[in-house]
This record gives C-alpha cells, sequence and structure tokens, in this order.
C-alpha cells in the first residue's frame, strides 16, 4: 500500500488529493488538540490550576484563546469555500461544532463571516441539514 492511500483505496472515486487529505488530517489534529481543550478550559478550569481563586483568570483565558482560534478558522476560510479549498471534508462540520460553541460563551461570532458563509453551505447540504434539525442544533438559527 502506497503512504496516504488508505482513503482512496477505500473511496477510490474521491477527487481529493493527497496533499488535501493530508492537511484536513493536520486540520482535524489542531481543532481537537488546541481548539477543543481551549474550550474544555474554560468550563473546567480545574483542569488547570487547583486554586478556586485563580478560576476566574483561567476562564477568561481560555475565552480570549478561544475567541483568537475562531478567528483563526475565519482567516482559514478567506476566499474558500470549504476548509480545505473546493473539496467538502471531515473537516468542515468539526469546524463548525466549535464555531456554535462560540456562541455559548457570548462571543461574537456573527462577526466571523467567512465562518457564517460556511455554516450557511453547510446547511444546504441535505444530509447535513437532516441531521442538524433532528439533533436542534443552534447552527440552524444562526
Amino acid at each position: 500500500m502506497k503512504h496516504g492511500s488508505i482513503l482512496s483505496d477505500i473511496f477510490p472515486q474521491s477527487r481529493v488529493s493527497s496533499q488535501c487529505k493530508s492537511t484536513t488530517i493536520a486540520t482535524c489534529a489542531w481543532l481537537s488538540g488546541s481548539v477543543h481543550p481551549t474550550f474544555t478550559k474554560f468550563y473546567h478550569p480545574e483542569q488547570v490550576v487547583s486554586d478556586r481563586g485563580l478560576f476566574a483568570a483561567v476562564k477568561a483565558k481560555s475565552k480570549e484563546n478561544y475567541w483568537d482560534h475562531l478567528q483563526e478558522m475565519d482567516r482559514i476560510m478567506e476566499g474558500r469555500t470549504w476548509m480545505m479549498g473546493s473539496h467538502f471534508t471531515v473537516a468542515d462540520p468539526y469546524a463548525l461544532v466549535f464555531f456554535s460553541w462560540g456562541r455559548d460563551l457570548g462571543l461574537p461570532i456573527s462577526d466571523l463571516t467567512n465562518l457564517m458563509a460556511l455554516k450557511d453551505r453547510l446547511i444546504e447540504r441535505p444530509a447535513a441539514r437532516r441531521v442538524l434539525e433532528k439533533e436542534k442544533s443552534v447552527l440552524l438559527s444562526l
């Protein structure tokens, strides 16, 4: 088996390049390894410090860092249809989970125009819409 061909073997009809697949994996790793832990620290500051007197500071810094991550995601989307460019990938719905969580933190996510456009494109996909409706996703009301 050639390096990086697992997805190609499973989906031989895929038009997505090996480079795009590698970038998708790297992007999902960043989302899961950096963005998600930042959000978690807001709700679980005890994972960062044991002194309850510092919880508010941890939460404030986590919220600030989370906003920075959302802005970076919005910059990534600049001039793109999907996170990876012209192809829809698993990174697109994954990124929108974090986008909607920004609303939960009271962040001005409507200012993230590229992510708002990504959300609109995702909702246009029939399968995605069905799942979002079934889950009563906040994305449908943004």
